[in-house]
C-alpha cells in the first residue's frame, strides 16, 4: 500500500500491466518529501522490470518532448489533490526497454562473427561431410591424423582502408578451411601454428625482387600476400590459394630441387581433388588459366617465370606488334635463353624445322 513517501506509478510493459513504486523523499535526515521527475519514474521502472536503465522509455508522458521520458529525464511528475491524497498516479503509461539478462547474452555473442565459420564448426561440417560420402570421392585416401591451422593473423590497416582489415582475416578464414587446402593437410598430417597476411612489398611482375609468400620454420608460420598493389583489393583467390599450397610443399623441402617441384604439383592435384565441389564449376576458367602458365615437363608452374614476362609486356597495349609471348613455348626459350643461350637457339631450331616438316607434310 502507498505511503506518503512514495507514489505507485502504472504502466504496461509487453502487454502485461505493471506497478512501480518510485520514492518521494530526500533520502537524508529531513523528512520532507521531495518533486517527483519521469527519470525517477523510469528508473523505478527498470527496478521493477529488471531493465537496462539506459534503454527504458516511458510512453505517453504529456509533459516530455515527444511525450517519452528516458532515465536522464528532469522534468517533474504534475500531481493533483487526488494524487498527492492517494499516492498513485491516475494515467496508465507504456513502458519499453532492454532486459538486462538479454543484454548480457547479446554482449556475449557480441565477440563471436557468425558471418565466419569456426575451425571447430568447419571441422564438424567436413567430418559429417566424409561420413556422408563414405569412401567416396573428396575423402583423405591417407587416414593420417588431422591437419589445420592454428589460427590466422591480418596486417593493421589505417580507418578507411579498404578492403577492411575484416575482409582479410574472412579471407584467411576461408583459405584455411578451403576443402582442397584441409584436404592437402589432412592427408599429409601438417598442422601450421599461423596464418598471416603479409604487406604487398614489390610490385608483382614488375620489381625485381617481389614475394608472394614465405614459411617460418616449415610450418610454424606461413604468410601470404592477399593484397593488390595499389591495396585496393586482393588478389585472384585461386592463385593465393596455389601460393598457399607452394608455402605449405616448404614444410618437407626447404629449396626448389626437383623433389619440390613434384610436391608441389602434386599438392596441386590433390587440392583440385578434394575441392570436388567447385572443381565441376571451375573446369573452363582453369583450362584458360593454365594455358597462359609457363609450365617444365613435370608440371611445375615457375612464378619467376611468369614474372619475368609479366615485367617484360608492362605497359604495353593489347595486341601491340612486338608484345611479349604468353604461351608456353616462348615462355621456355626465353627461361632457356637466360641460362644457356647456345641450348635455346639449338632447341629453338629443331622446333622450327619440325614445324617445316609438318607443314611440307600437309599438318597444319
Amino acid at each position: 500500500m502507498s505511503t506518503e513517501n512514495e507514489l505507485l506509478v502504472t504502466a504496461r510493459y509487453a502487454g502485461t500491466p505493471v506497478v512501480a513504486r518510485v520514492a518521494r523523499e530526500r533520502g537524508d535526515e529531513s523528512s520532507s518529501s521531495r518533486a517527483v521527475t519521469y527519470g525517477d519514474v523510469a528508473r523505478a521502472f527498470a527496478r521493477t522490470l529488471g531493465l537496462d536503465p539506459s534503454t527504458v522509455k516511458v510512453h505517453g508522458v504529456r509533459e516530455c518532448p515527444r511525450r517519452v521520458a528516458t532515465a536522464d529525464e528532469t522534468t517533474e511528475v504534475t500531481m493533483d489533490a487526488d494524487t498527492k491524497r492517494s499516492g498513485r498516479l491516475q494515467k496508465t503509461f507504456l513502458v519499453t526497454g532492454t532486459r538486462v539478462d538479454a543484454r548480457d547474452a547479446l554482449t556475449r555473442e557480441s565477440g563471436v562473427d557468425r558471418r565466419v565459420i569456426g575451425f571447430e564448426d568447419e571441422e564438424r561440417r567436413e567430418r559429417a561431410r566424409r561420413g556422408a560420402l563414405g569412401d567416396g570421392r573428396g575423402r583423405s585416401t591417407a587416414g593420417s591424423g588431422r591437419g589445420r591451422f592454428g589460427a590466422v593473423e591480418t596486417l593493421p590497416t589505417a580507418a578507411g582502408t579498404t578492403p577492411s582489415r575484416e575482409r582479410a582475416r574472412e579471407l584467411l578464414m576461408r583459405l584455411a578451411t578451403d576443402p582442397g587446402v584441409v584436404g592437402v593437410m589432412d592427408l599429409h598430417g601438417w598442422d601450421v601454428g599461423k596464418l598471416c597476411e603479409m604487406p604487398p612489398e614489390g610490385k608483382v611482375g614488375v620489381s625485381a625482387a617481389c614475394v608472394l609468400g614465405y614459411n617460418v620454420n616449415n610450418g610454424a608460420e606461413i604468410h601470404l600476400r592477399l593484397r593488390t598493389d595499389d591495396m585496393r583489393g586482393f588478389r585472384d583467390y585461386v592463385t593465393i590459394r596455389r601460393t598457399l599450397l607452394h608455402e605449405l610443399a616448404h614444410n618437407v623441402h626447404s629449396n626448389h630441387g626437383k623433389e619440390f617441384r613434384e610436391l608441389n604439383s602434386r599438392l596441386n592435384v590433390e587440392c583440385r581433388r578434394f575441392d570436388w565441389k567447385s572443381a565441376s564449376d571451375c573446369k573452363s576458367t582453369r583450362r584458360a588459366m593454365e594455358a597462359h602458365e609457363p609450365r617444365d615437363d613435370d608440371g611445375y608452374v615457375d612464378p619467376h617465370d611468369v614474372m619475368a614476362v609479366t615485367k617484360a609486356s608492362s605497359g604495353r597495349p593489347l595486341g601491340a606488334a612486338g608484345a611479349t609471348a604468353t604461351n608456353a613455348r616462348d615462355l621456355r626459350d626465353a627461361r632457356l635463353r637466360r641460362f644457356d643461350p647456345t641450348v635455346a637457339e639449338a632447341e629453338s631450331a629443331m622446333h622450327d624445322e619440325a614445324e617445316r616438316a609438318l607443314r611440307d607434310a600437309g599438318v597444319s
